[in-house]
């Protein structure tokens, strides 16, 4: 093995050490670049070159090059995939293209799931603009919290959300980082500075990121349900962020109330107590918006796991198999998941998430006694997907984890032994900004052919039991 003191330029001397093995059977010309007959070369890598054909929007480069007497030629450089290889890639998806239920639940996650309530609170203009970070808990209550505040009477134009993450978000905005945390929590003050900068017609008058101390979770018996206390202090970190760097304006416009999903109750006085001073709405007008949002709630997690029902059963009936990401809800951002859901999807493999996963018996929700230890709400979610991985042979685990992520590793041993080893996995841990699409695409395609040779196996398996 050679270990260059360059690596930039690995490929021009792997090219070159294949030039000297071939010249021995067969003499090379060289000819210098500059000599070559070519008139131009153009370039084009801006946002209209990326390729559409998936949720990636993966950066493409649209190389035109003109040469004398013959006409222009375009081609496409830098695609990450087959399908971004057309110079025309902004077609429909292909027909290999499997559900990635896991990215729905993520676009689906802000729209409006009820109509409006019988006797909303009219939408009044004059109430403030409310620009909200598309990080963490977000994820986890989002249909709650946008149906709470259009039944409330905040006009949609009026709540602001930040996009997904990408590579441009987190350089244009990393200034802010205070704290050597996880990828997820970092880009929570990318995504609050983008908010605060984005120019409108109308700027931002509240940041609103919640501390979601507690979750409400399928599991019952643990010790407790309780949220990563590092990503429920996000909000507090934010704004000490931006005071340290003199945006004492911008730091007083972070609001960060406590909300307690578990706990419906204290629920609805802690959006009373948060919402109430700004909106301005009886209290009468807050039972509505409250009863509400929690049906929008409840109903956004019943379509998703009636979706996730009918692609099992689905797969069940062709003998194959669906991948269930192991994660927790944030990595739905292609961003910080790397667009692992859509690449298994892209290669036929179905993919479920956490909330699009059904329990087949009681018991497998049931932790008391060995489990009964367990603190973190994401962490019981892991352990409880992981129970119904094992019991399915139709399904299997794609275990995403970031790094520096200490509530996953604690449960890290756990998870694995939940799993077994009898059918195929994917570990995919110490997610963070950075993105090896190589590694992470052989991985990928090391996954996908042992999904398919279990699932032929499994299927030979079914015959053998019916004759």
């Amino acid at each position: 093995m050679r270990v260059l003191a360059n690596p930039e330029f690995a490929g021009a001397y792997g090219a070159a050490l294949v030039g000297r093995d071939q010249s021995a059977t067969s003499p090379l010309s060289v000819q210098h670049i500059a000599d070559l007959a070519v008139g131009r070369v153009q370039l084009q890598s801006t946002e209209n070159t990326r390729c559409q054909r998936c949720e990636l929007h993966c950066e493409r480069t649209i190389a035109t090059v003109e040469e004398p007497d013959a006409p222009p030629q375009t081609v496409v450089l830098g695609n990450a995939c087959e399908r971004g290889a057309e110079l025309s890639s902004r077609g429909a998806r292909t027909r290999r293209h499997a559900p990635d239920v896991f990215s729905e639940e993520a676009r689906k996650l802000t729209r409006p799931v009820l109509a409006a309530p019988h006797s909303p609170k009219a939408p009044r203009s004059d109430l403030p603009v409310f620009g909200i970070p598309r990080v963490l808990a977000f994820y986890r209550c989002a249909p709650l919290l946008l149906h709470y505040l259009r039944a409330a009477g905040v006009p949609d134009k009026n709540v602001v959300l930040s996009p997904t993450t990408s590579p441009q978000l987190t350089s244009q905005h990393s200034s802010g980082i205070v704290a050597d945390a996880c990828f997820p929590v970092k880009v929570v003050h990318a995504h609050v500075r983008h908010l605060l900068a984005a120019k409108r017609a109308k700027p931002v008058d509240h940041i609103l990121l919640p501390s979601i101390t507690h979750a409400a979770i399928e599991p019952k018996g643990t010790r407790d349900c309780a949220s990563c206390p590092i990503v429920a202090a996000c909000g507090d970190t934010a704004r000490a962020s931006l005071r340290q760097a003199g945006s004492h304006t911008h730091a007083d416009k972070v609001m960060s109330p406590h909300f307690t999903l578990s706990n419906r109750e204290r629920l609805s006085q802690q959006l009373w107590r948060a919402f109430e001073p700004i909106v301005r709405c009886t209290e009468a007008e807050h039972e509505v918006a409250f009863q509400h949002a929690i049906k929008a709630q409840c109903a956004f997690r019943s379509r998703l796991r009636e979706r996730g029902k009918k692609v099992v059963r689905a797969a069940e009936q062709r003998g194959s198999v669906v991948a269930v990401v192991l994660g927790r809800p944030y990595h739905a951002d292609p961003g910080l998941s790397h667009g692992v859901s859509v690449e298994l999807a892209a290669r036929g493999i179905p993919v479920l998430g956490i909330s699009s996963l059904s329990s087949n018996h009681e018991s497998e929700l049931d932790f008391t006694g060995e489990l009964a230890h367990i603190t973190n709400s994401g962490c019981a979610e892991k352990i409880w997907a992981a129970r119904v991985i094992a019991a399915n042979p139709n399904l299997l685990a794609v275990d995403l984890s970031s790094f520096r992520c200490g509530q996953d590793a604690s449960v890290d041993a756990l998870v694995k032994e939940t799993l077994g080893d009898h059918k195929p996995s994917l570990r995919l841990h110490d997610l963070d900004e950075d993105k090896p699409t190589s590694s992470i695409r052989l991985r990928l395609d090391t996954f996908q052919h042992a999904a398919t040779s279990y699932a032929e196996r499994m299927t030979v398996s079914e015959r053998k039991v019916q004759c």
